[in-house]
């Protein structure tokens, strides 16, 4: 308790610094006279005090109001309208941080001067409503930068109306989660035209702004990182001219803008020049109109998911040739999902150095046209997905595609169920691992073009499940792909060899398309040779099916028939065929693929038939079986000696002592000759 007359002050900072017990304090009867007294700290932490009255009967001069009621997390209540500033200009920077329980304060209805409100209400999330139209700045440009950060119940903030403008230098995470802000102006902010303006998180899930005023003087921005992040509600921005917009971050600006319908930029003879755009426009569900030819991309690295997740987009043209550069590296899912997409035209798209294209245009389900004659691929490694549920594109001539480097194309083409021509001359798998499902469902698929992939692919499962059983198909050499071959043989009804690409890789619109490629007929379906298991006839280009009977078995790598079976394997025994063995075998079995490495036989006679493979030496012995062969069948670790027979028994014919086993006596094994090994067993000597 204070004197009850008066008691006259001219400095007041850190008075009750931590005081954390303190409840209530009375000040009405502090005057100031002709001072402008300093406040700063004066009741930092007092995390218990609800109320502070200060309710002169005259004017209460301040110059220094920084951290005044930092953390001062009970205080709900603040009258400060006897408070004056002079001709002053004070600091307010953390005045009620995290005064999370305020929901009412009131200032000088007159004129407040201030010269700083960074964090000024940081963490005020009770505060519903602040009438800042007295505040002024004079010649400062002043720092707001998170001075509403976490406000998530205030619903109307008023700045000045007065003649004067209000000048400010930083707003950085200024609206910062305020959730309930409906709509601001910035109608009457002041710029600081020599210093660049970083925006970044400004709106930050302000999920019910639906308007805001942008600037429209001139100015120098730095960063929007997250501008409009989560902005549910807002539907319409503009951006207007004589902003200079220099090498600027956009990276998510307007993430999850769901409502956002359309953004004008008319910057007159400006431009953006951003240095990031990933997920600029993610899941921008409404966005309808987009013009994006006042861009410059020369600083950009970075468009990974521009335009991510189900946008009203028709169409999207970039007419501008500022739209390129040389150090974009990453594409992934830049248009993915844009559902309503029909016509992407991107000419001007300039990509020497883009290395992920995975997911570009993924789910674009009405795509009908698009049009990228000059992608440069040939740094590009990841191509997964690329075109995955494009279901009503029809052709794609990719011919000039360069894939030297690309290592996968996993589902490149899934469920592309309307494409019927894909053009891909210059296919080329010298780092390609995996083509999984690459063409998974692609039903209606008439041509396919792969006539430079000339080495098979290690990962080819399910390439062409779900696809059409009746399509053209132009390589060159089937002996050097298969894996491929083989798995899509049974679709084929016409193989287009180096004829087809003689004449420049174009389906001909004759009868049949005959003239396509040199022909053969079987059963009125034309072929580039005979199929497997038929024959030319003499003097026509009719083939005729191959009928070996015994001792004839028909070979598929020869397409005759043929008593010499060294070096196969008979791989259908009701059809009497052959196929070629491994070059490892002198003769082999049937295994897992048409090219068995199952051999029986050796080619070389001191190597060892090993589960098929044939090894330069035994790690656990061998022996001669009855026709001979070395084997190694000592493939149990405790077996220094076996053959076929101890085996069968779990036996051997002596242990194998460098890894400690030994043999131990069993009365149960009745078998001449063979024994049982352990390793040396507790209670054992």
């Amino acid at each position: 308790q204070f004197n009850p007359t008066k008691t006259g002050v001219n400095n007041m900072s850190y008075i009750f610094y931590n005081c954390t017990s303190l409840e209530s304090i009375n000040l009405g009867k502090f005057t100031t006279g002709n001072y402008y007294i300093n406040l700063s700290y004066a009741f930092y932490n007092c995390y218990l005090i609800t109320t502070i009255n200060f309710q002169s009967s005259s004017n209460f001069g301040v110059h220094n109001m920084s951290c005044m009621c930092y953390n001062c997390t009970y205080l709900s209540t603040i009258n400060l309208t006897k408070f004056t500033t002079g001709n002053n200009y004070i600091d307010l920077s953390y005045a009620f941080y995290n005064c999370y329980s305020l929901t009412i304060i009131q200032f000088n209805p007159t004129k407040t001067g201030v010269n700083n409100m960074s964090y000024i209400f940081y963490n005020c999330n009770s505060l519903k409503s602040i009438n800042l139209e007295k505040f002024i700045t004079g010649n400062y440009y002043i720092d707001l930068s998170y001075a509403f950060y976490n406000c998530n119940e205030i619903e109307t903030i008023n700045f000045t109306l007065n003649n004067t403008s209000f000048g400010v230098d930083k707003i950085d995470y200024m609206f910062y989660n305020c959730s309930k802000l409906i709509k601001i102006s910035f109608k009457s902010f002041k710029i600081e035209t020599s210093n660049y303006l970083n925006m970044s998180y400004l709106f930050y899930n302000c999920q019910s702004l639906t308007k805001f005023d942008m600037l429209d003087n001139y100015l120098n921005i730095s960063e929007v990182i997250q501008m409009f992040y989560d902005c549910f509600n807002l539907e319409q921005l503009i951006f207007y001219p004589y902003t200079i917009y220099s090498n600027i971050t956009l990276s998510k600006m307007f993430y999850n803008c769901k409502r956002l319908q359309n953004i004008t930029f008319n910057l007159g003879n400006s431009y953006f020049y951003p240095n990031d755009m990933h997920l600029f426009f993610y899941n921008c569900i409404s966005l309808e109109n987009l013009n994006l030819h006042k861009f410059d991309t020369s600083f950009l690295p970075n468009i990974s998911y521009l335009l991510y997740n189900k946008t009203k987009l028709i169409t999207f043209n970039i007419t501008s040739s500022n739209f390129s550069n040389d150090l974009i590296t990453d594409m992934r899912g830049i248009f993915q999902n844009c559902e309503s997409l029909v016509t992407l035209d991107l000419t001007n798209f300039y990509t020497p150095n883009v290395t992920i294209m995975w997911d570009m245009f993924k789910g674009c389900s009405k795509l009908q046209n698009l049009t990228i004659p000059n992608f440069d691929t040939s740094k590009v490694i990841d191509m997964q997905s690329m075109f995955s549920g494009c279901k009503n594109l029809s052709s794609l001539d990719l011919s000039h595609f360069n894939t030297t480097n690309v290592q996968y194309m996993n589902e490149m083409f899934f469920n592309c169920e309307n494409l019927r021509e894909l053009n891909m001359l210059n296919l080329i798998s010298d780092s390609l691992s995996s083509m999984y499902r690459m063409f998974y469902n692609c039903k209606s698929l008439e041509y396919l073009n792969i006539f430079n992939l000339t080495e098979d692919v290690q990962s080819i499962t399910e390439m062409f499940e779900g696809s059409s059983n009746n399509f053209t198909i132009c390589i060159k050499d089937e002996e050097n792909i298969p894996n491929i071959y083989n798995s899509i043989y049974d679709k084929i009804t016409r193989d287009c060899s180096s004829n087809c690409y003689d004449i420049g890789n174009e389906r001909n619109s004759t009868q049949n398309n005959k003239s396509c490629c040199t022909l053969y007929e079987y059963n009125n379906t034309c072929y580039n040779k005979c199929p497997s298991k038929t024959k030319i006839q003499d003097s026509t280009n009719i083939c005729k099916y191959f009928n070996c009977t015994s001792p004839l078995y028909y070979n598929y790598k020869q397409n005759n028939c043929t008593d010499d079976i060294q070096g196969y394997y008979q791989n259908d025994t009701n059809e009497r065929t052959i196929d070629k063995c491994h070059e490892d075998c002198k003769t082999c079995e049937s295994g897992p693929n048409d090219y068995s490495t199952n051999c029986l036989i050796c080619k070389n006679d001191s190597l060892y038939v090993y589960l098929g493979n044939c090894l330069e030496s035994c790690r656990y012995g061998y022996f001669n079986d009855s026709n001979g062969i070395k084997k190694c069948l000592c493939h149990k670790e405790k077996c220094k000696e076996c053959t076929e027979k101890s085996l069968k028994h779990d036996l051997c014919i002596s242990c194998n002592e460098e890894d400690d086993y030994y043999e131990k006596s069993d009365d149960n094994i009745n078998i001449s000759n063979f024994t049982n090994c352990y390793k040396e067993p507790e209670g054992y000597y």
